[in-house]
């Protein structure tokens, strides 16, 4: 939804963009969007044209024919992650093409400088659409929202049994959002 949002806003500034996808047709649907999409087939990359990809793409970036690369990390602790190999991003690092890595957070953004200290970083604030998450009226249930897949199930589950242990989380609801829909993550 962010990569979307932030494509968005680029049309709106009057600068062309498209989400790229691999497969013809594909879009995301498990939020609502206007964002062009386009798949990665029916487009011819120029000198001049910026390509933005996840972190979670870098495996590929050495096979892209493109000038000028940003990386929009949103998860620093997923880059090395899967086929995200050292090889793989030190080839993407030292191949000239990376321009910069936009992070999403101070912790991701430190994370990145340390890593990667010769690259650009510049961090990217997401927003939040006040139309759909907003204070509740009056004092709020004591609620706790986790997304066990960021930062792995088997943390999740070992930090919510130790807080569990000590007692923390007595009168605390502990609700899992995985797979929730944007207004059922806001409720």
């Amino acid at each position: 939804r962010t990569i979307y949002q932030h494509v968005d806003i680029l049309n709106s500034m009057g600068i062309e963009a498209f989400v790229l996808h691999h497969r013809r047709g594909f879009f995301c649907k498990w939020f609502e969007h206007q964002t062009k999409v386009l798949a990665a087939s029916e487009v011819t990359l120029i000198s001049t044209d910026i390509l933005v990809i996840p972190e979670l793409y870098v495996s590929y970036a050495k096979e892209l024919r493109v000038g000028r690369l940003i990386i929009f990390n949103q998860g620093a602790y997923q880059s090395f992650k899967g086929r995200q190999s050292v090889s793989g991003w030190r080839s993407c690092v030292e191949g000239g093409k990376l321009e910069a890595i936009l992070a999403v957070s101070l912790d991701n953004e430190d994370y990145i400088r340390y890593t990667f200290p010769t690259v650009r970083t510049e961090r990217v604030r997401n927003s939040i659409d006040s139309r759909v998450f907003y204070p509740s009226e009056g004092l709020p249930d004591r609620r706790i929202a986790v997304m066990p897949r960021r930062r792995g199930k088997e943390l999740c589950t070992h930090v919510l049994g130790l807080l569990t242990l000590r007692g923390a989380l007595n009168g605390w609801e502990v609700i899992n959002i995985d797979n929730c829909s944007q207004e059922e993550t806001a409720e």
